[in-house]
């Protein structure tokens, strides 16, 4: 028979998976998403991305004297923002901050 009252117990940290659909979880600083998936990065790197090439874009525009070339960066940005949000918005865990994340998973 085995007393139970003096068994000690080990701790094992075991990593807490996300849900696949899961992304991004609430930033310490507030309402904001931060990724912790390699899809999350790939949207953040997305967002980036979209917008260098538009003001990438917008540059030559200018300098072949296009009129309203600021248009292409406008417009390029804003749509890539508007993704960018929308994806962290419906892919965020917000039950749990970075930091909870990143302790429970060390």
């Amino acid at each position: 028979m085995t007393d139970t009252s003096t068994a000690k117990t080990e701790h094992v940290s075991v990593p807490q998976a996300l849900r696949p659909s899961v992304w991004f979880v609430r930033s310490d600083g507030g309402g904001g998403s931060y990724p912790v998936t390699p899809e999350g990065w790939r949207a953040v790197y997305g967002f980036t991305a979209v917008s260098v090439v538009s003001a990438v874009v917008a540059i030559g525009l200018s300098q072949a004297g296009v009129p309203y070339w600021w248009t292409a960066a406008a417009i390029g940005v804003a749509a890539s923002a508007a993704w960018f949000v929308f994806t962290a918005h419906r892919h965020t865990d917000y039950s749990m901050t970075v930091s909870e994340y990143q302790k429970r998973n060390s």
